[in-house]
């Protein structure tokens, strides 16, 4: 199923990633629930054990070579790499995407979403109006932002800065929604079992796992209007439109890792 990638079991809880990007060896830790709830001992754990490993196979290799020099048996200096840089100039002038919207307020807390509301300059009876449309916490605070994005005059980064700072919120969450996308690891495209399979497990989660899988705003708008009450149809819906995408797993497997429910990705793929 995988191209270049592994997925580990290290506890019932974490799993590790492992995948080739160019040159490198990209190797991720995850929590099946969510980030936040990594357990930091694991993480020191699994990068001693990998440290170790890595010192022991290059004894190895180089045991089959004729230097008479050894490799230093001083540990590696693995290193971590930033997850995101912070957005210049030219980046604070642009207007955010449908996507980083939703994985900028799926960080945030309703309360906080709604001050921020405010501070973008947007009514309050428009927050009202969004609220009664969409009950469901989640879908309130994306679409409250989006709605903000038709709105306004300049809906830009800078004016998303402007407004975090407004409510005491860091605002290099800024930074970190505009990352871009690891490439492609997963070449095969699911089929409609997976799909069915995944559309009941995903939950409330299922409009932020929509923006991620590159459905815009308007789209998921219409879906929700269209199956109101009814969850699961939402999410078949989601999944039937980006199907006609034809593209590979490992879109999937990422936007799945955004929402947090990557054990949900890999427990339903496995089936």
């Amino acid at each position: 199923m995988f191209t270049d990638s592994a997925i580990v079991a290290v506890d019932k809880c974490h799993e590790l990633l492992v995948y080739a990007d160019r040159k490198r060896l990209v190797l991720e830790l995850l929590h099946t629930t969510n980030k936040k709830c990594i357990i930091a001992t694991v993480a020191s754990t699994v990068q001693e054990c990998l440290t170790r490993s890595i010192i022991e196979i290059s004894k190895f290799y180089w045991s089959a070579t004729n230097s008479t020099t050894s490799p230093s048996s001083e540990p590696s200096n693995m290193k971590t790499i930033p997850e995101f840089s912070c957005l210049g100039e030219l980046e604070i002038e642009q207007c955010p995407t449908d996507q980083q919207i939703g994985r900028l307020v799926a960080g945030l807390k309703l309360e906080v979403v709604k001050e921020l509301f405010v501070h973008l300059e947007m009514p309050m009876n428009k927050w009202d109006e969004i609220e009664h449309n969409y009950p469901c916490s989640a879908d309130l605070k994306m679409f409250a932002l989006w709605e903000w994005k038709q709105k306004a005059e300049m809906p830009t980064f800078g004016a998303l800065k402007y407004a975090l700072t407004k409510v005491n919120q860091d605002f290099h969450k800024l930074c970190e929604v505009s990352q871009y996308i690891l490439t492609d690891t997963l070449t095969c495209v699911p089929d409609e079992s997976i799909l069915e399979n995944l559309s009941n497990s995903i939950g409330n989660d299922n409009m932020q796992l929509g923006l991620e899988l590159g459905l815009k705003g308007a789209e998921l708008q219409d879906i929700a209007f269209q199956h109101k009450t009814r969850l699961m149809e939402q999410t078949r819906e989601i999944f039937r439109r980006w199907s006609k995408r034809r593209q590979p797993l490992s879109v999937l497997a990422k936007a799945f890792i955004r929402i947090d429910k990557f054990g949900v990705f890999t427990r339903c793929c496995s089936n």
